[in-house]
């Protein structure tokens, strides 16, 4: 298996401390070159397609949606069954080697398997969990947020690369792991549980060295914009069916923070 690191050209320092974080860890890594925002063409920017109920991403969005694609390429062409894919500013526990040395304990059925936390609350299936190694794997059934670390199976990123030709629908975490997106309505989204890595903003966001978070949350626009415009009644009814939906959740679903160790 893998391990793929996106950087950007122009961030040698983010390279450094990856190669400090595999390292330290006797794990190898492949750097893949980012797609860089500020070398994006108009004309690039304007063959892309869409979603129509997603706002108009920002070039550092589309830049990092070309960067994991990249990566998706990368493992069609190889022949290895998976991929871990990294962003540059991740940070590895020290247990993080026991599960990126190989894929040998990924179950066969896997498709995609979240290695990170971004330490908010997620919902979960609550009577489903695999036991691997002194982990779980849970299933998800709420939107966490990040791609900062996460395996995915060489059928899956065939699948996204044929859907995602000219064509982005979301921000690239939330179309991984968001279930208004497509690619969680035809998967199940494994969460490892503790983590064993987590960006650096969610770690030490007091004290950030290696800068932000590259992705600008264009979505919070996107549902500002669509609370905005509901009529009283209409929100009545959202609020009774939220009512129904969270009391059918706390019967089938958990809600909790995934911890990193």
């Amino acid at each position: 298996m893998k391990n793929l690191v996106i950087n950007l050209d122009r961030s040698p320092y983010r390279l450094k401390h990856c190669h400090e974080q595999f390292g330290r860890l006797n794990l190898d890594f492949e750097r893949v070159a980012a797609v860089d925002a500020r070398d994006l063409s108009q004309s690039e920017l304007d063959n892309i397609v869409l979603h129509k109920d997603w706002p108009k991403p920002t070039n550092s969005e589309f830049a990092c949606f070309m960067s994991h694609r990249k990566c998706w390429e990368i493992l069609v062409a190889s022949t290895d069954k998976y991929a871990a894919i990294f962003e540059d500013d991740i940070i590895l526990s020290d247990s993080a080697a026991e599960f990126l040395k190989n894929s040998d304990w990924v179950p066969a059925d896997v498709n995609i398997l979240r290695l990170e936390t971004f330490k908010t609350k997620v919902y979960f299936k609550r009577w489903w969990r695999l036991q691997i190694r002194d982990r779980h794997l849970l299933k998800m059934v709420g939107f966490h947020a990040g791609a900062g670390g996460y395996i995915i199976s060489r059928r899956l990123a065939v699948s996204l690369l044929k859907e995602t030709v000219n064509y982005m629908p979301a921000p690239v975490d939330h179309y991984l792991f968001d279930p208004g997106c497509e690619v969680f309505a035809n998967n199940i989204i494994f969460q490892l549980v503790p983590a064993v890595c987590a960006q650096e903003q969610v770690l030490s966001a007091g004290t950030l060295t290696l800068g932000g978070n590259i992705e600008d949350r264009s979505v919070v626009n996107l549902i500002q914009k669509k609370r905005g415009s509901l009529s009283g009644g209409q929100k009545m009814l959202r609020e009774l069916k939220r009512g129904v939906y969270k009391l059918k959740r706390l019967a089938v679903d958990k809600r909790m923070i995934v911890d990193v160790q």
